[in-house]
């Protein structure tokens, strides 16, 4: 019959039993979330200069449209959606190639650095107070098509990603005040995460500078 549809703004309960013991954790779905917009906008004035097309608009064009070729580091990159009542967003980024060219760049940047990039990542938990979310230059490190989602998060994801060490994308910045000696999770009897998220994804093309 497959998985239940999970809902929005509906509680979820686990229970889990083994060896005489028990786990038990609640969750409740965030709204739904969607990107209204993803722009290219303009450094100095900080106008749009255009949209780029998202899945919404053409799934089929996402990665082939003229104004989803982005050159790196050339203007800014913008989500903007309705805001709804969570604490926080977190960014996930996803480079679908398996060997296109570095376009990170830095003297900052040593040699053993390079090993260290990934082509996937994901940032810490961000507080987003006007529906605008800038996605910085430096979380992309190679060239290519990538998918970003943006996860609206309910308060166990919110609390597990902000004391997580393993969400550690330095290019977003983080939470003021968040040093934490281990994860928190919210199971009762139990470690782990039982959370939730709406989320919803965008996609462009990076392209290294000439």
């Amino acid at each position: 019959a497959g998985p239940p549809m999970i809902r929005p703004e509906t509680e979820y309960r686990i229970l889990v039993r083994s060896g005489g013991k028990e786990a038990r954790a609640v969750t409740t779905t965030p709204k739904r979330f969607t990107i209204d917009e993803a722009l290219l906008i303009n450094v100095d004035t900080l106008e749009p200069i255009r949209n780029l097309v998202t899945f919404r608009d053409d799934p089929t064009a996402v990665f082939t449209a003229p104004q989803n070729q982005v050159i790196y580091q050339d203007n800014l990159l913008e989500t903007r959606f309705q805001l709804i009542n969570v604490k926080a967003y977190q960014v996930g980024l996803i480079n679908l190639e398996t060997d296109s060219e570095f376009v990170i760049e830095g003297d900052f940047l040593e040699d053993e650095d390079f090993e260290n990039f990934e082509r996937k990542s994901s940032s810490p938990p961000l507080e987003v107070t006007d529906g605008n979310l800038r996605l910085p230059w430096f979380a992309f490190a190679y060239a290519g098509r990538y998918v970003i989602k943006v996860f609206a998060m309910d308060n166990n994801w919110f609390d597990f990603a902000r004391s997580s060490p393993e969400n550690d994308n330095i290019a977003f910045g983080s939470l003021a005040g968040d040093n934490f000696e281990r994860p928190l999770f919210h199971i009762d009897g139990g470690i782990g995460l039982f959370g939730s998220a709406s989320v919803d994804s965008i996609g462009f093309v990076i392209l290294p500078k000439n």
